[in-house]
């Protein structure tokens, strides 16, 4: 990936959407992926209210440390810090 890189998109995936940001700034990488609507099936929590407390939570952490960001919100953890 090229400093400098930038990228926000939303993946539909027929039956919920993802949202899925990324970016290579001065060295350091952040990527999010988190689920946050559902269209089909029930029992899902996937939700705007979930993913704007999880996409804070990464913000936060690229704002305090000086390292990657990674956070997979499949398994709802940072896959590095």
């Amino acid at each position: 990936m090229p400093e400098g890189f930038q990228c926000l998109g939303l993946q539909n995936r027929g039956g919920s959407e993802y949202l899925f940001m990324m970016w290579y700034i001065k060295g350091r990488r952040f990527w999010f992926y988190d689920q946050y609507v559902v269209f089909v099936g029930e029992g899902f929590t996937a939700s705007q209210k979930r993913t704007n407390k999880r996409i804070d939570a990464a913000f936060e952490q690229w704002e305090k440390s000086e390292n990657d960001v990674l956070y997979s919100g499949i398994t709802d953890q940072f896959l590095s810090k």
